[in-house]
């Protein structure tokens, strides 16, 4: 099926969720070989401007690699439908303390760029610091993103 056939809303979040497979698989080589295709080839299911679409089976085993059903969520979504996690860890708990959370260490990571910016010059050794905060800090808001999940999916999330 070409790509393009797809409404583009549909296209490009599907597109996107390669790309996340792709990030929580290890990167390029290691998710290409887990799905069984060239880089190339994985590269243009993720990129926006090919026609290329991953198949369910390609899909499947990246998400049963990252323990996340990033394209299947899209897919059921696409059917007015969502998906549910067994553990009940996507309700409005998880959803609430992964937005703190995320908060919390953007924050953290703002202050100490705020701290080590002061004197008008960042060593290598505050450099360090802060790209290690500003991992943390991007690593939650994937978590909180991920957290949206069951509402991206049609379902909607309480959180009050």
């Amino acid at each position: 099926m070409d790509a393009h056939a797809l409404p583009d809303d549909l296209r490009f979040m599907l597109k996107a969720a390669v790309r996340d497979l792709v990030s929580r698989c290890g990167g390029l080589v290691r998710a290409a070989r887990i799905a069984g295709v060239s880089k190339s080839q994985l590269h243009r299911y993720g990129a926006a401007d090919a026609p290329d679409m991953i198949d369910t089976a390609r899909a499947l085993a990246l998400e049963l690699d990252c323990g996340l059903p990033l394209v299947t969520g899209i897919l059921a979504g696409a059917h007015r439908r969502g998906l549910t996690d067994p553990s009940g860890d996507n309700g409005p708990g998880d959803f609430l303390a992964t937005s703190f959370s995320a908060a919390e260490a953007v924050a953290e990571a703002d202050a100490e760029h705020a701290r080590a910016a002061r004197d008008g010059v960042i060593s290598p050794n505050e450099a360090e610091d802060l790209a290690r905060r500003d991992t943390a800090a991007i690593l939650a808001l994937k978590r909180r993103r991920q957290s949206l999940a069951p509402a991206l999916g049609g379902a909607a999330i309480r959180v009050g």
